[in-house]
């Protein structure tokens, strides 16, 4: 019993090695796909746009008469 208590802190200490050096520089790029669905269960990606601005600017406001 007490081997295979060794056994494990071996190994819990080998697993938080390993966890600390994978820093940001060696993490895999991730890639997320948004996707739509619709009322019968169809599922397909969004489109990847730009962001782009509001189309026509401000509006101006109305003056208020009394």
């Amino acid at each position: 019993m007490k081997s295979q208590l060794e056994e494990m802190r071996k190994n819990k200490e080998l697993q938080e090695a390993g966890m600390k050096g994978s820093g940001p520089a060696e993490r895999a790029e991730e890639m997320v796909v948004l996707t739509r669905s619709d009322a019968s269960g169809n599922v397909w990606p969004l489109e990847m746009t730009e962001r782009q601005e509001p189309r026509g600017g401000r509006r101006k406001r109305k003056k208020v008469i009394r």
